[in-house]
C-alpha cells in the first residue's frame, strides 16, 4: 500500500486560552497513521497534549524551538475510525 497525503486543515488558538481544537474534516480510516503539525509563536508556552475525540493520543514526534517560534510534529499509529474533532492542549494560556 502506498503512503497517500490525504488532507491539511488549518487553526487558531485564542489568545489566554491553554488549548484550542479543531476539525479533521476527511474521517479516518481505521488503522491509519495521522500526523499533526502544529506552529506557535511563543516557544515559552508549548504544546502538552494532542488528542482527539475518538480516543486517539497522539505522541510528540519532533520539536523544533527557535527564538520566539515553535514547531512540533505529533503522530498516532492505528487510528480509531471516524469523523475527528482534535484537541491541542498548552503548558499556560498565552496572554
Amino acid at each position: 500500500m502506498a503512503i497517500t497525503f490525504v488532507q491539511a486543515n488549518g487553526a487558531s488558538g485564542q489568545g489566554g486560552n491553554p488549548s484550542f481544537t479543531f476539525a479533521i474534516t476527511t474521517p479516518l480510516t481505521a488503522g491509519n497513521i495521522a500526523f499533526i503539525a502544529l506552529g506557535y509563536t511563543d516557544n515559552g508556552v508549548v504544546p502538552t497534549t494532542v488528542v482527539d475525540n475518538l480516543g486517539n493520543t497522539f505522541a510528540l514526534l519532533k520539536r523544533a524551538l527557535a527564538s520566539s517560534r515553535g514547531t512540533d510534529l505529533w503522530w498516532v499509529t492505528g487510528v480509531a475510525a471516524g469523523a475527528s474533532t482534535v484537541t491541542v492542549t498548552f503548558t499556560s494560556g498565552k496572554s
